[in-house]
């Protein structure tokens, strides 16, 4: 009866101890995947080198800004916000936008005509509207020359980088925006 009781408080204190393994490897598996960028940065990518990233004519500092803190850039957000929302509602409280009528607008930039509408992935979107349809809907009319330059004309042969595939085996986050 001795040799029973030993017997299964070890088999007990085992089967302990495997489920305890079981439930930190679950912990250390979310808080590793939680804070992959974070432990990439401590200790080195330790995984795939990126040879293949193109980096040419990438600027990091693509935007900066002057903000310096936390409490600068809330400031910032509230304030803006606050303005957008006063002039988005002083347009909608007049009905319409009162210099919309016959108001040539120019749509700078290869992504006017190649807009992105969602991500990529299962975000991804599309739409059989553009951005010049839109405006012509809405009593805008848009600047033709400028549009065919960018669909049309020399303006179409820049293009963004496709970004991130398959998890960083391509990446190409070039802006390739069509110089000044």
């Amino acid at each position: 009866m001795k040799f029973k009781k030993k017997r299964l408080v070890g088999i007990s204190l085992y089967s302990l101890g495997i489920v305890s393994l079981i439930a930190l490897s679950c912990i250390a598996e979310t808080v590793c995947d939680k804070y992959d960028a974070t432990f990439k940065a401590a200790l080195g990518d330790l995984g795939k080198a990126h040879t293949e990233v193109k980096y040419d004519g990438v600027d990091p500092n693509y935007y900066t800004n002057e903000l310096k803190d936390k409490n600068e850039i809330e400031k910032f957000q509230k304030t803006s916000s606050y303005n957008i929302v006063k002039e988005g509602i002083t347009l909608l409280e007049k009905g319409n936008i009162p210099y919309a009528k016959d108001t040539k607008i120019s749509l700078f930039s290869k992504s006017s005509v190649n807009f992105i509408f969602g991500g990529t992935g299962s975000g991804v979107a599309s739409s059989d509207l553009n951005l010049k349809d839109v405006f012509n809907t809405n009593g805008f009319k848009v600047n033709e020359k400028l549009w065919n330059f960018y669909s049309k004309g020399d303006g179409q042969k820049f293009k963004r980088g496709i970004g991130s595939i398959n998890y960083g085996d391509t990446d190409d986050y070039s802006i390739n925006e069509v110089p000044l």
